[in-house]
């Protein structure tokens, strides 16, 4: 009896090799769509503060107009869905400094005041975001009272951060 032998067509890939290409390209696709979905949340994020800048902006000019030493002054409130809340702070100035270098004194005609502009919006106010301005004005501008009714100590300030 003769043996008839049938040659296997060895071409082909085996089942494991076509699951670990498969789970290869899976890996990759989730790779790719996680950086694509990182990608446009990064975008809609810098396009909303984006406009919140642009709303700030449009804010800024306001404070100049306004006298800060009038009573009606707005130091806090809500607008476009913030809160918001402005803070004055005395930056200290120290001409002693420059007369132990130069031995010459320096008599200073103006204060440096820093404002803080703390805005809280988002779900439930929970997103803060702080702008800070500074403002040169005359010795004399702001009165006792006024500073001592409206100016933060500087201690408040590092112990609310």
């Amino acid at each position: 009896m003769k043996r008839i032998s049938i040659k296997t067509c060895r071409g082909g890939f085996t089942l494991i090799e076509v699951l670990v290409a498969l789970l290869v390209v899976g890996l990759c696709v989730t790779v790719f769509f996680q950086l694509l979905s990182a990608g446009i949340k990064l975008e809609l994020k810098t396009r909303r503060l984006g406009a919140l800048q642009r709303d700030i902006c449009q804010w800024l000019p306001l404070f100049d107009d306004l006298d800060v030493r009038h009573e009606d002054f707005p130091w806090q409130g809500e607008a476009a869905g913030m809160d918001w809340e402005l803070k004055l702070y005395p930056v200290e100035t120290s001409p002693d400094a420059a007369a132990e270098d130069n031995e010459i004194p320096l008599k200073l005609t103006h204060e440096l005041y820093r404002y803080v502009l703390d805005l809280h919006y988002g779900f439930r106010r929970r997103k803060h975001l702080q702008l800070v301005f500074f403002r040169y004005y005359k010795r004399g501008y702001f009165s006792d009272d006024f500073k001592d009714c409206h100016l933060q100590a500087i201690a408040d300030e590092t112990s609310g951060q």
